[in-house]
């Protein structure tokens, strides 16, 4: 019974700050008169902007790698799904290489017709670079006949950078069913 008490306690604690939180952000706009001069919220086309006409935009290195990432990433996607022997192998690399280039964390987007892919976040630059020499020194790494492509590095606030790996499909007999086979 006490420890539903404290969470209904918790839990009350959480909506007031939001409560609070929310009421402080909206205030503003509250008392701005609308169109026909009531009193009310703005309309977003109206609200003001977060950038302002002194501040950086996203840098076009930042977006252009973003493009990369999201075209690489989804050309994997569009070959279709398979089921072959390599896919294991794929996915154990994957998983391989983050672990060994010591990433800070990492997304796996699976295996496809094209191959498999998979996004690595490392803390810094000097950590991607460290990384990446890491992952390209491993056996599996080095032995995986299909091509290996890295996209350009995505760097976030913080110092923090991610960077995608895709492995083509491997150029092997036991490739598996065909698209068409699927």
């Amino acid at each position: 019974m006490k420890r539903a008490l404290v969470v209904l306690a918790v839990a009350a604690l959480v909506v007031a700050g939001a409560l609070l939180y929310g009421g402080r952000r909206a205030a503003p706009a509250a008392e701005r008169p609308g169109p026909s001069g009531e009193r009310g919220f703005v309309a977003p086309e109206a609200a003001p902007q977060l950038a302002t006409a002194g501040s950086p935009a996203v840098p076009p290195e930042l977006a252009a790698a973003k493009r990369e990432r999201e075209a690489a990433l989804g050309a994997l996607r569009d070959s279709g799904k398979v089921t072959a022997k390599w896919t294991n192998d794929g996915n154990l690399l994957l998983e391989t290489v983050a672990h060994d280039a010591h990433a800070a964390g990492w997304t796996q987007a699976g295996c496809f017709v094209a191959g498999c892919g998979g996004t690595l976040l490392f803390a810094s630059d000097d950590a991607m670079t460290a990384g990446r020499a890491i992952a390209e020194a491993l056996d599996g790494y080095r032995a995986w006949t299909g091509t290996k492509h890295w996209t350009a590095p995505e760097r976030w606030l913080g110092g923090r950078v991610s960077i995608t790996l895709v492995l083509g499909r491997p150029q092997t007999s036991d490739l598996g069913p065909r698209a068409g086979d699927r």
